[in-house]
């Protein structure tokens, strides 16, 4: 997969995620916390949004990939025994 479709699906996740947290956070806030459930809406919210910018914030920072490493961790991978997912 090039990096590009990738990084663009991992883009359009968080926005998805975000975007679904967003919905329920709010809910809460229109709502109420369930019976019984002590909760700071306050603190969820700001919490909600401080996590929101994580990923643009990983994204801008410079990458400095030991590739070697990547590529001793994909042998290690390809050597692994495959297993058959069906029962």
């Amino acid at each position: 997969m090039p990096a590009v479709e990738f990084f663009a699906a991992v883009e359009d996740f968080d926005r998805r995620l975000f975007s679904a947290m967003d919905e329920r956070v709010a809910e809460l806030e229109r709502c109420g916390p369930p019976a019984g459930v002590d909760l700071d809406l306050g603190q969820l919210r700001a919490e909600h949004r401080q996590r929101s910018t994580w990923l643009a914030q990983r994204l801008a920072a410079p990458r400095q990939v030991d590739w070697a490493k990547v590529r001793a961790g994909v042998a290690v991978v390809s050597a692994w025994e495959r297993v058959d997912p069906r029962p």
